[in-house]
């Protein structure tokens, strides 16, 4: 339900800022920059930016914690609590659990950074956008912390 409203709502704000950037040589992702800048409004252009920088900082930190939960679940923890290890025989695995999380994140972050430096500039920051997207559709029961 709240997918098809996020959906909605995107098409009825953003639709007059695409009809109005055609045509303009404009890149999609610095438009609604360049709006208040182009008219001559530098604090609500500071104010975009702020945002803009806060919606990307989100992004990232959605994605990294996601995936950090994933990897522990599916990847790292099934690997250490197979069979008759002296991990599976152990009644609080809290404080492993988040050294593994806090690692992955530390990874991901690192790999993230050392793509971005290998391949430069990749893809726009709208497909980059819906990847967060779908990963928090397809994890909504992602615990805040461990169990």
């Amino acid at each position: 339900m709240f997918a098809r409203g996020w959906v909605a709502l995107r098409r009825i704000i953003w639709r007059p800022v695409a009809v109005r950037q055609r045509g303009r040589a404009v890149d999609p992702d610095t438009y609604v920059l360049a709006l208040p800048i182009a008219a001559g409004q530098r604090a609500l252009a500071l104010l975009v930016f702020i945002g803009g920088l806060s919606a990307a900082t989100g992004m990232i930190i959605v994605e990294t914690i996601v995936l950090a939960a994933m990897a522990s679940n599916s990847l790292v923890l099934p690997l250490l609590l197979r069979g008759r290890s002296r991990l599976a025989r152990r009644r609080d695995l809290t404080g492993l659990i988040l050294a593994i999380r806090r690692t992955a994140i530390a990874a991901i972050l690192l790999f993230g950074y050392a793509y971005f430096r290998l391949v430069g500039q990749g893809p726009e920051l709208v497909s980059i956008g819906l990847v967060s997207f779908i990963l928090i559709l397809m994890c909504p029961d992602v615990p805040a912390r461990p169990p």
